[in-house]
Order: C-alpha cells, then structure tokens, then sequence
C-alpha cells in the first residue's frame, strides 16, 4: 500500500506517520488497482477499498481487486478462503456474450406479484432475489426485485386483510 503527501508529491509507504521529504501528515491513497490519488477508504475512480490485497484469477490467470474475476466470474467462497484456495464457479451463465441469473427471475416474478397482488409471485421473487443475491449478483435489477417483491407481498397481505374485514363487515 502506498500514498502520496499533499505538500510536495513523495510517495511512501501507508505505514509512514509523516512524509520523509517535507515531514507533512497529510497524505493521499494510492489506489492499487488504477493508480488513482484519492482521500477515503475508497477510490473513487474504481471503488477498490485501500488496503484490498490483489488476487490472481486460478482459471484465467486475470489479476484483480474484487470479489470475483472481472473477466470469467470466477470467485472464493468465503468458507474456502480460510482454508484453502478452492475456487467456486458463480451461477451467472453466459449465452452468446449475454449474463443470465436469478435477478431477470426475480424481477419478472416480482412485477407479476406486484401487478396482480399476488402473495405467490412475490414471494417467489423475494427467493429468487435472495437466492441470486447469496450467489453474488448485487445488480441493481435483483435489488429492484427484492424491493418490488417485498411491496407486492405486503400489498396482498393488506388486499387479504380488506377482503376478509370487508366480508366480515357485510355479514352484520
């Protein structure tokens, strides 16, 4: 890990209290991953946190900085990871260059239960989110579809609710 001071631009090591040259405390990360100068915990031109350690992809030799290979999907479960280095494939499956996973599910399931009220659907895509999410998508449609899915449920619930007191109401 490196960082740069403020004052007069001398690298050091992260360790480093003050800066050899000019003896400043103020200091910049450098983002390991693309060089960029940033203050925080992340850097702000790629999102790689300041002290995230490279990782060499086993299948496709790729270094990187996140959780799976940028290029072939590959990642560590995080069981291996403290005993050994047994990769773990992601379920994305690609066909003809296009990603497939439980998100596109999961929203479809979602909008279903949500346009019809339907507790079933949206149950469904709240497991399809969930599912898709502890497989490592956090795309922006399987949070969609966690969301739309936990609205749609809770929306039938209430649509049930009425039906019921309304039924009861009429009965007097």
């Amino acid at each position: 890990m490196r960082k740069v001071c403020t004052f007069c631009g001398c690298e050091t090591d992260y360790n480093n209290k003050s800066c050899a040259s000019c003896g400043s405390n103020q200091f910049l990360n450098i983002c390991p991953n693309c060089g960029n100068k940033y203050e925080g915990s992340f850097c702000n031109a790629c999102g790689v946190r300041f002290d995230d350690v490279e990782k060499t992809c086993p299948q496709c030799g790729k270094k990187y900085y996140t959780d799976a290979c940028p290029d072939c999907g590959f990642t560590f479960s995080k069981a291996n990871q403290s005993n050994t280095s047994t990769p773990v494939q992601t379920s994305t499956y690609v066909n003809n260059g296009r990603h497939f996973n439980g998100g596109v599910a999961a929203m479809i399931c979602s909008i279903l239960g949500l346009c019809t009220c339907s507790f079933i659907f949206s149950l469904l895509g709240i497991i399809f989110a969930r599912s898709s999410m502890a497989n490592g998508d956090d795309s922006k449609t399987t949070k969609n579809a966690l969301v739309l899915g936990i609205v749609g449920f809770v929306m039938s619930i209430m649509f049930m609710v009425l039906y019921v007191t309304l039924g009861v109401a009429s009965k007097r």
